[in-house]
C-alpha cells in the first residue's frame, strides 16, 4: 500500500537554522500490517508521520500509496486521500474540550448518529457519549480521538504516540484497541519513542538522524 523512495525533507532550507529531518528514506509498508516507526524526539519520525498522512510536502523522492506518486496530487487531492483513506490520532488528542464526546467525534464530518454511534461503542465509550471532553481521563480522550480517526473507515491509521501521556495499564488498553482495528483490516502505523510499545507491534522501523536504520 505504501511506498517510499529516497525521500528528503529539510526545514528553514538556506538559514542558519537549516534541519535535515529526512535523508534519504526509503520503506515499504504492505497492506494490514501492524507497524512501530521507533526514535528519539527530533529523529525524525514525527515528520515521516506528517509525510505519511499528507499533512506535509517532502523536498525530493517519492511516496505512494497504492502504486499512485502524492506529488502527482494538488492539495485538494491530497485532502481528499487523507480524508477518506488516513486517519490520524494526534499525540495531544487534538479535541475541543468544551465539546461532548459524540460532537468531537462528528466534528467536521456529517455523518448519521448511528454510524458514529458505532464507532464510540467500538472504542468503549458508549456510556459516556455526551460527557464533556474536558472531564475525561486521557484515556478516555485517546479513545475519543480514536473513533473520530476512524469514523471514515480509513485504510490507514497514523497513530503519533498514543500512549505517550498514559499509564502503563491505559496503555495496553489502547495498543489492544489500535490491534482489534487491525485484525479487522486497517493498516495501523504507530509513532513512538517507546521500545515497549514498538515491541507489541509486528514490525519496527527505526529511524535516528533521518536516516532509516
Amino acid at each position: 500500500m505504501i511506498e517510499i523512495k529516497n525521500l528528503t525533507k529539510t526545514y528553514n532550507k538556506g538559514k542558519p537554522n537549516q534541519l535535515k529531518a529526512l535523508d534519504d528514506v526509503s520503506l515499504k509498508i504492505n497492506d494490514g500490517e501492524f507497524v512501530a516507526i521507533i526514535g528519539k524526539s527530533g529523529a525524525g519520525k514525527s515528520t515521516l508521520m506528517h509525510i505519511l498522512g499528507c499533512i506535509d510536502n517532502y523536498d525530493s523522492g517519492e511516496y505512494l500509496i497504492d502504486g499512485v506518486n502524492v506529488a502527482e496530487y494538488n492539495d485538494r487531492k491530497r485532502a481528499q486521500i487523507r480524508n477518506k483513506n488516513i486517519g490520524i490520532v494526534m499525540q495531544d488528542f487534538a479535541l475541543l474540550e468544551k465539546y461532548t464526546v459524540i460532537d468531537n467525534v462528528l466534528l467536521p464530518f456529517d455523518f448519521s448518529k448511528k454510524k458514529v454511534n458505532r464507532k464510540i461503542k467500538e472504542v468503549g465509550m458508549e456510556m459516556i457519549y455526551d460527557k464533556e471532553v474536558s472531564k475525561l481521563s486521557g484515556g478516555q480522550k485517546q479513545r475519543v480521538a480514536i473513533a473520530r480517526a476512524m469514523i471514515m473507515e480509513p485504510k490507514i491509521l497514523l497513530a503519533d504516540e498514543p500512549t505517550g501521556a498514559l499509564d502503563e495499564k491505559t496503555s495496553s488498553d489502547i495498543i489492544a484497541l489500535l490491534r482489534k482495528m487491525n485484525e479487522k483490516g486497517t493498516t495501523v502505523i504507530i509513532i513512538t519513542h517507546d521500545k515497549d510499545i514498538a515491541e507489541s507491534c509486528d514490525r519496527i522501523i527505526e529511524i535516528k538522524d533521518g536516516r532509516i536504520i
